[in-house]
């Protein structure tokens, strides 16, 4: 089994059991290749809601997650990390840079990755974005953009993003073709814990109202 697709079943087992309060661990399963589906149709002009990323509701409970948020998972890339952004140095004018170099595929990257969610959330018409990365051995963390922490910071009162929240990250990207944006990341288990199922579906509300 491939080890991105089994991290994707484990994700969704347990967002499962987080929307549902431990009582079902099947609400959210991973897609097929729903993601793909969206990001063609968005080629053509048209919009496919609720399918795309790598997580999708299999029962009408879940549906306001996948109509909230387009959540992508990544596993591995144990060599990848966020001071890449800081301190990767960037091309020579004048010099040769392999751009492909291994098999023909770009180099994964943290940009790549957020401009891709991002793309991926506009096809589809999802208010905000979540991009889960697990290294080998390590926790899993989750990023997420300022616009969703906004939302939980104004319209539910419940949400734990306090201050002194540890740890927690809060920088600025630019992105080819996306421009500057600023991104959230904290380990998923205590985002998890900060934002319950009941805010998103109250953010979830607020969307379809127009309110967002």
């Amino acid at each position: 089994m491939a080890k991105g697709s089994s991290f994707e079943r484990l994700i969704c087992d347990r967002l499962s059991l987080w929307w549902t309060g431990d009582a079902d661990a099947s609400v959210f399963w991973r897609s097929s290749n729903s993601g793909g589906r969206a990001t063609v149709r968005s080629r053509k002009g048209k919009r496919t809601d609720h399918h795309h990323g790598d997580i999708a509701s299999t029962d009408p409970s879940s549906a306001p997650f996948t109509e909230l948020l387009v959540a992508e998972c990544k596993k591995g890339y144990n060599r990848l990390t966020i001071a890449d952004m800081l301190d990767k140095p960037k091309p020579v004018k004048g010099k040769m840079v392999k751009v492909f170099p291994k098999k023909g595929k770009a180099p994964a990257s943290y940009q790549e990755w957020f401009r891709k969610v991002r793309v991926s959330q506009r096809a589809t018409g999802a208010f905000s974005w979540l991009l889960i990365h697990r290294r080998d051995r390590r926790e899993p963390v989750v990023f997420f953009s300022q616009r969703l922490r906004s939302a939980l910071n104004q319209h539910c009162k419940q949400a734990a993003f306090k201050e002194d929240q540890s740890p927690f990250l809060s920088f600025r990207m630019n992105c080819p073709e996306e421009g500057i944006f600023v991104v959230q990341a904290m380990p998923l288990e205590d985002f998890l814990a900060a934002v319950r199922p009941d805010d998103v579906r109250e953010l979830c509300r607020l969307k379809r109202e127009g309110k967002l």
